[in-house]
C-alpha cells in the first residue's frame, strides 16, 4: 500500500532474509529460495540476528550451486491459481503485493481497473483547513505522477493522444491536473526508488459510459466513466517477487532524498502466499448486466460459499470532506478560497464509499475490482430479466494480512483517531453461496441506498434538459464531423454543442527592453516565450500568403469570459497574471493549434449538482445520484455512531486552574490528544482580565461597543475612525453574519497606551513562558485588538496566521462576558477531519492560537436580551519576525483592516517586546519620572 513506504528500508543491511513456511524454514538467498531442510549437513551456515542462511559457494562452486537451488526452486514453487496475494512486505512495514506466476517485461500484472476523479482541488492543505496531511489522501494521486502529457501543442501529440485529450475528464490530462484514486495495484503496491518493477500502462487507459447517455440513463454520472487502468512489468519478473512501483518525486524527497537504500533481493514461494497471504486475483469487470449500472465484477474462476473472495484495505474519511464548497476564482487570501455556506456537490467518490446513515465516518476500499462489485437487481433491473440477489457480503476478517492486532481493536478507536488509520484497517468480501466463473457479484447496497436510487429514478426525467439531449463529448464530435475550426459568426448558424469550447494554444512572450549598464548594451537575450492552452474565441480567418497555403487564424482571449473554464486549466497560472492583460489577440494561429474541449463541468461525471431554484421557477440541472452504501446493521461499533462519539474537550479549569504563564494544548476528553497542534490555553496573572476592562473603560472603549452593538453599527466592510482618551482608534466591522467590530490602535499614542496596559497587567509573564517553551528568540506585539459582539449567525472560519513557522500566535481573553450564559463563545476546528469543538472562555485563561489553527465566533444573541448583554474581548497578536516570515505576516497585517504599523515588521526588526537577554513591554512612566 502507499502507506506502507520504505521507512525501514534503512534499517535492513543485508539481503538475506529467512521466511517461515509451513514445513520448516525457507531461506532465500540473492533471489533464490530453498526449504532450510534440504540443505547438506555439512554447509556452514551464517546468523545475523534471527537470520541462518548458507555462506556463499566459491567461484568454482557457483555455478552448479545456482543450478540446484533453482532446480529446487521449482520443485518448491507450485502452481497457483491466484496470480497476485497482498501478504507481508519484504520492507518489513506493512503489507505489499506479490506475483505467484512469472511475468515477463510488458505483459500486463494483474486486471485493469479504474481512476475515480476527486474534482475539488481545495481538498488538502491549507484551504479546508485541514493543515496535515490526512491519511486518506495518501490514495489520491495527481495524473501528472503518471507522466501523461499536459500543455503540449497539439501538432506535437500523437493521434490516438489527441482522441484521449479531447474527451472530457481526461482531456484534462493535458491541460488540467486531475486529482484521482486508482484503485488496485494504484493504491496497494508498494513504491521503492531502484527495486521498482511495475509501471503504469499510459496507452491503456479509456474513457466511456459503456453505451450510456445522460439522457435517458440516471445511472450516467453515477459511475466512474474512467477504466482499463492498466500495469505492466518493466522488467522480467519472478513468481514469488513482489510488486513495486516507482515513487513520485514528492515520495523519493521525503523518503530517500538522504541516500540510496539497499536493495533485498528477496522471493517467497507459494505455500508461504498461500499461508501468509490472501488473494486480490478471484475478480475481473466488464458490462454489467444490471441497468443504468455501467460496469461490473465477475468471477474469474468459480468460487465456493463461505470463501473469501478479496480482501481490501479501506481508506478511512469522513462526509464532510467529500463536500465541494463554492470557490473563489482569484483568492488573495487563504480565508477568501472557500464559502464553506454553498455546497456545489458531493465527490463521486462518495459511491464507493461504505458507511452508516448515523455515522460520520466513510470506508472507501481500495483492492482490485471491489469497487465494480454493484447493488443487487430485481427482475425488471437487470437486462437479460433475470432476478439477481446478493451473492457476496462484506465482513470484518478473522485475522489480516499482518495480524498486528485483532480487528476488535479498531472497535475501540474514537472516529478522531481512525482517520489516521487508512489502510491498516481491511474489510473482507465473502461468496454466499456458489458463484460460478463468470457469475456477476452482487451486494446489498441497503434499504437506504435503494430508496435512494429508486427516487432518483423517479425524478431522473424531470430535470434532463434539451442540452442533455444533445449533449457529445469532445471527441465523439471530432470524430464524427471531422473538426473544423469555426468563427464566432459561423458559430451563429453552426454551433458547437453547448456543452464545447474552442481552446487555443497562445505564444506569449515579453519584449525585451533596451538597457544600458555602465555604457555598455544589455545584451541579454529575453526570457523564452510562454505557450499556453486557454479558452478562446475564433473571430476570423486569415488567407494564405502563398497559393495552397495554409489558413490561419486570428483568436483572442478574455479573462473575464473565460474565467470559469480557463482557471481550472494548469496553464492558466503561467500565462495569466495580475500584470498580464486581461484580454489580448493573437494572429497566425493554424490549425493544429485550435482544438475544442467539454466545458468545465459539463462532464457527465463531474457536474456539479445546484441547488433547487423555486423563487424563480428555473429548470433544474440534471441530477447526479450521490449516496453511500450502508453497511450491514451492526456492522460499525457503537463507538462510531454520532450519538456515541462525543466530541468532548477537556474544560480549561481541568484537572485544576492553570498557574500564571503555565500552558497546554487545548486536547479531547476522551484520550488527552490535542485537538489542533497549535491550540492552547494558558493561565495569566491574578487581576489581568479586570485590568484589561478597566483600561477598556478609561479609553472609552466600551462605551463605544455599548453604543455600536446596541443600535448604530458599522456597514459590513466599513471601519472609521474615533478619539479616544489616549490617541486615534479605528473601529471595523468585518464581512461576516455578526455584528462584531474590532476597535483598535491607529497612531502610536493609542498602541503605545495598549503596550503599556499589557505590561501593567503583567502581560511578560506570558511572553517569556511562550517565548521560553516555544524556542523563539524574540516575540513583538504587533496587532493589539478589543473584539466586541452581541449577535452572530454564522461568522466565517478562518485562521489568523499560515505559514510563520509555528513563530506567531493570537492571545484571546475575556474582559467581559454575557451574565448567566451557558453557551460557547467560539467554534475550534479540529486538525482531522472538521470536527468543530465548541470553546468557552474563562476569567483567569486565554486561548493560545498559532498557524492553521481555524476558528470562528459562535452563533449568539445577547441582543435579543432586555439587558442588551455584549461580549468584549482582548485580542494580541505576538511574533518571532523573521525574513522567513515577515511576507507572510504583513500580508495579514494589511489584509482587511487600516495598517499603520507596518514599519515593525522591517528586517531587522526594530521592536521586541521579550527577548532572551530580558526585554518587556513598555510601561507608563511614573508621576516622578516625569519631573
Amino acid at each position: 500500500m502507499k502507506l506502507a513506504l520504505s521507512l525501514v528500508v534503512a534499517a535492513i543491511t543485508t539481503s538475506v532474509v529467512v521466511v517461515n513456511g509451513l514445513e520448516g524454514e525457507e531461506v532465500c538467498l540473492d533471489g533464490v529460495c530453498t526449504e532450510s531442510a534440504d540443505q547438506p549437513s555439512n554447509t556452514t551456515t551464517i546468523s545475523y540476528g534471527d537470520v541462518t542462511a548458507p555462506i556463499p559457494p566459491t567461484l568454482e562452486e557457483e555455478e552448479e550451486d545456482l543450478f540446484r537451488r533453482q532446480q529446487q526452486k521449482k520443485k518448491v514453487f507450485s502452481p497457483s491459481k491466484c496470480g497476485l496475494y497482498i501478504a507481508p512486505s519484504i520492507l518489513r512495514h506493512g503489507p505489499g503485493v506479490f506475483t505467484a506466476v512469472d511475468i515477463e517485461e510488458g505483459e500486463m500484472v494483474g486486471e485493469p481497473d479504474m481512476f475515480l476523479s476527486v474534482l475539488d482541488r481545495f481538498k488538502t492543505v491549507p484551504y479546508r483547513g485541514q493543515h496535515r496531511w490526512m491519511s486518506w489522501l495518501d490514495y489520491v494521486r495527481g495524473t501528472t505522477n503518471y507522466r501523461i502529457p499536459k500543455n503540449i501543442p497539439q501538432n506535437e501529440m500523437e493521434q490516438h493522444m489527441l482522441r484521449r485529450s479531447s474527451t472530457g475528464p481526461q482531456f484534462w490530462y493535458d491541460f488540467h491536473r486531475l486529482d484521482a484514486i486508482n484503485f488496485g495495484l494504484g493504491s496497494e503496491a508498494n513504491v521503492h526508488p531502484t527495486m521498482n518493477n511495475i509501471k503504469m500502462n499510459e496507452n491503456s487507459y479509456k474513457h466511456d459510459n459503456v453505451g450510456l447517455h445522460r439522457s435517458t440513463d440516471p445511472g450516467v454520472g453515477a459511475f466512474s466513466s474512467h477504466h482499463n487502468v492498466e500495469f505492466m512489468a518493466t522488467s522480467h519478473i519472478e513468481a514469488g517477487s513482489e510488486l513495486f512501483l516507482k515513487p513520485t518525486e514528492e515520495e523519493f524527497n521525503a523518503y530517500w532524498s538522504n541516500g540510496r537504500q539497499p536493495d533485498i533481493d528477496h522471493t517467497v514461494t507459494t505455500r508461504w502466499l498461500e499461508s501468509h497471504g490472501k488473494c486480490i486475483d478471484n475478480l475481473k469487470y466488464g458490462p454489467s448486466n444490471i441497468r443504468s449500472a455501467g460496469r461490473g465484477a465477475f468471477a474469474k474462476r468459480s468460487l465456493q460459499e463461505g470463501e473469501l473472495i478479496a480482501p481490501s484495505a479501506v481508506a478511512v474519511l469522513k462526509r464532510e470532506v467529500l463536500k465541494m464548497y463554492q470557490s473563489h476564482d482569484y483568492p488573495q487570501t487563504f480565508s477568501q478560497v472557500l464559502n464553506k455556506h454553498k455546497v456545489e456537490g458531493i465527490e463521486l467518490v462518495l459511491n464507493y464509499c461504505f458507511g452508516h446513515p448515523d455515522s460520520d465516518i466513510l470506508l472507501l476500499p481500495v483492492s482490485p475490482i471491489v469497487n465494480y462489485m454493484n447493488h443487487y437487481a430485481d427482475y425488471n433491473e437487470s437486462k437479460d430479466g433475470k432476478k439477481r440477489e446478493p451473492n457476496v457480503r462484506i465482513e470484518w476478517p478473522e485475522n489480516t494480512v499482518l495480524a498486528d492486532e485483532p480487528h476488535t481493536s479498531w472497535f475501540d478507536k474514537h472516529p478522531t483517531e481512525l482517520l489516521d488509520l487508512s489502510g491498516m484497517i481491511q474489510i473482507h468480501y465473502v461468496a454466499l453461496r456458489d458463484i460460478e466463473e463468470d457469475e456477476e457479484l452482487v451486494l446489498d447496497y441497503g434499504k437506504e441506498w435503494q430508496a435512494a436510487w429508486e427516487k432518483h429514478v423517479d425524478d431522473y426525467d424531470k430535470t434532463v434538459t434539451e442540452e442533455d439531449e444533445n449533449y457529445t463529448t469532445a471527441i465523439q464530435y471530432i470524430e464524427g464531423n471531422k473538426f473544423k475550426a469555426k468563427t464566432l459568426i459561423e458559430q451563429e448558424s453552426d454551433p458547437y454543442p453547448s456543452n464545447l469550447q474552442t481552446i487555443c494554444h497562445f505564444t506569449r512572450g515579453k519584449k525585451k527592453k533596451r538597457r544600458v549598464i555602465d555604457g555598455i548594451e544589455d545584451n541579454t537575450p529575453p526570457p523564452p516565450p510562454k505557450k499556453c492552452w486557454l479558452p478562446c474565441d475564433i473571430i476570423d480567418r486569415e488567407k494564405p500568403f502563398l497559393p495552397g497555403g495554409e489558413e490561419t487564424y486570428v483568436a483572442t482571449f478574455s479573462s473575464k469570459k473565460h474565467i470559469r473554464d480557463g482557471y481550472q486549466m494548469d496553464s492558466w497560472k503561467n500565462c495569466v497574471t495580475k500584470k498580464t492583460p486581461t484580454k489580448w489577440t493573437q494572429f497566425g494561429l493554424t490549425a493544429f493549434n485550435i482544438t475544442i474541449m467539454d466545458k468545465w463541468d459539463s462532464a457527465d461525471q463531474l457536474q456539479r449538482q445546484p441547488e433547487s431554484d423555486e423563487k424563480n421557477n428555473k429548470k433544474k440541472q440534471r441530477l447526479l445520484f450521490r449516496h453511500a452504501i450502508s453497511v450491514p446493521d451492526g456492522f460499525f461499533p457503537g463507538l462510531w455512531i454520532k450519538e456515541s462519539a462525543e466530541y468532548e474537550i477537556m474544560p480549561m479549569d481541568e484537572p485544576r486552574q492553570l498557574k500564571p504563564g503555565e500552558y497546554r494544548h487545548i486536547t479531547w476528553r476522551h484520550n488527552g490528544q490535542p485537538i489542533t497542534r497549535n491550540a492552547y490555553m494558558i493561565g495569566l496573572p491574578h487581576g489581568f482580565n479586570q485590568k484589561m476592562r478597566e483600561f477598556a473603560e478609561r479609553q472609552g472603549a466600551m462605551e463605544m461597543f455599548r453604543s455600536t452593538l446596541n443600535g448604530r453599527p458599522n456597514k459590513n466592510g466599513k471601519h472609521r475612525f474615533v478619539d479616544l482618551k489616549d490617541g486615534e482608534w479605528y473601529v471595523q466591522r468585518p464581512h461576516w453574519n455578526s455584528n462584531m467590530h474590532w476597535i483598535i490602535p491607529f497612531d502610536e499614542n493609542a498602541r503605545q497606551a495598549y503596550l503599556q496596559q499589557l505590561g501593567e497587567a503583567g502581560f511578560d509573564i506570558i511572553l517569556n513562558s511562550i517565548g521560553t517553551g516555544m524556542g523563539m528568540n524574540k516575540l513583538t506585539c504587533f496587532h493589539n485588538t478589543l473584539l466586541g459582539i452581541s449577535q452572530a449567525d454564522d461568522s466565517n472560519m478562518h485562521a489568523d496566521f499560515y505559514e510563520t513557522q509555528r513563530r506567531s500566535f493570537d492571545f484571546l481573553t475575556p474582559i467581559i462576558m454575557a451574565d448567566n450564559s451557558t453557551d460557547p463563545e467560539f467554534h475550534l476546528q479540529s486538525r482531522d477531519g472538521n470536527i468543530i469543538v465548541n470553546i468557552k472562555y474563562n476569567f483567569g485563561t486565554a486561548v493560545i492560537m498559532g498557524d492553521w489553527t481555524y476558528h470562528k465566533s459562535a452563533p449568539v444573541d445577547y441582543y435579543a436580551k432586555e439587558d442588551g448583554d455584549i461580549r468584549v474581548v482582548c485580542s494580541i497578536y505576538c511574533s518571532e519576525i523573521t525574513a522567513e516570515n515577515r511576507d507572510s505576516l504583513l500580508k495579514m497585517y494589511q489584509e482587511e483592516a487600516p495598517a499603520p504599523f507596518y514599519n515593525l515588521f522591517d528586517i531587522p526588526v526594530q521592536e521586541w517586546h521579550w527577548d532572551t537577554r530580558g526585554a518587556t513591554l513598555p510601561r507608563k512612566p511614573k508621576v516622578s519620572d516625569q519631573f
